[in-house]
């Protein structure tokens, strides 16, 4: 078995033998074309790893994999990435971690890898992964507000600023008034290609304080949540 790391090239000896005082080249074997297969999982959740396999075979002496983005809703802030210290065995299936963080960017991803004999690739495969918004991180970033205005008369805003992969997610704000036992829906609108919105109710919606949340609806790559709660008081 022979083991190389990434982007590392490992010589290849060539042997000579002396027989009876003459200098005779001993030939290196003829070796197989380099092969190669990638499998992994199909989804992952932000912030956990994607494990990838690897078999490689053949007369390829170095290797290199790479991250690559086939889609995503919004510019990639947060990528999936490979650990450089990631070593491969010839001839044994060999791990391939893909990493991800909470925050990395929901969306469709290519793991790539290649391999190379003199520096030339000779051969190359591909596997194409998809990285699920993490809920609880899109939850803990979503901010809402309301204003202090309520009353017969007035219409009441919310504001909401979630994350961009969010976009167009519907957003709906359910109110639950101090002493009733039940949620209501109140306001709903969109959000906007920065993940914002302002959510106004029809006038006299509200007329007590009470406590509220938002749901966020899913969009491509990212799911369904709610906000957390928020008490509405008068200080």
């Amino acid at each position: 078995m022979h083991a190389f790391r990434l982007g590392r090239t490992v010589a290849m000896a060539v042997t000579t033998a002396l027989l009876a005082g003459t200098a005779l080249a001993t030939a290196a074997p003829a070796q197989a074309a380099s092969t190669i297969s990638l499998t992994g999982p199909a989804s992952v959740n932000a912030g956990s790893t994607a494990q990838f396999s690897v078999l490689v075979a053949g007369s390829a002496t170095q290797w290199k994999a790479g991250i690559s983005v086939v889609t995503t809703r919004v510019g990639v802030s947060s990528a999936p990435a490979i650990p450089l210290e990631t070593a491969v065995t010839k001839n044994v299936v060999s791990p391939v971690p893909v990493n991800t963080s909470v925050s990395t960017t929901p969306g469709i991803y290519r793991v790539t890898v290649s391999l190379l004999e003199g520096g030339v690739v000779t051969n190359a495969t591909s596997a194409d992964f998809k990285v699920w918004a993490n809920t609880a991180y899109s939850k803990s970033v979503t901010n809402t507000k309301m204003s202090l205005k309520m009353g017969k008369r007035v219409k009441t805003t919310f504001s909401v600023w979630g994350p961009s992969y969010q976009r167009g997610a519907s957003a709906v704000v359910f109110y639950r008034f101090n002493g009733t036992k039940k949620f209501i829906k109140v306001a709903s609108g969109k959000l906007n290609a920065s993940g914002d919105a302002k959510l106004i109710t029809k006038r006299g919606k509200i007329r007590k304080l009470g406590k509220y949340y938002v749901k966020i609806s899913g969009v491509a790559y990212a799911g369904t949540y709610t906000t957390y709660w928020h008490v509405i008081t008068i200080r």
